[in-house]
């Protein structure tokens, strides 16, 4: 993570500003060395998230927990190969 993303962060925890926020670390997630697997895995984990504690939106919480598995067993599937 560059100093540029991390000014950036704090500054939207200053703020207050959760989008921001999500943005910021799934730009961070996407620029790290995880595998495209992983990264979007992460970045859905950041979506659940914000939908079930920020929103409270149950229908696309319930569909990032759906998208969410569906990674996740895909993930599991090609590493067990």
């Amino acid at each position: 993570m560059t100093n540029e993303m991390t000014n950036a962060l704090i500054a939207a925890l200053n703020r207050n500003d959760k989008k921001a926020v999500i943005e910021i670390l799934k730009d961070i997630v996407e620029r790290s060395s995880f595998s495209k697997e992983e990264k979007e895995i992460t970045k859905t984990y950041i979506d659940l998230g914000h939908e079930i504690f920020d929103e409270v939106d149950c229908i696309k919480a319930e569909a990032e927990c759906v998208k969410l598995c569906g990674l996740l067993e895909k993930y599991h599937n090609k590493r067990n190969k």
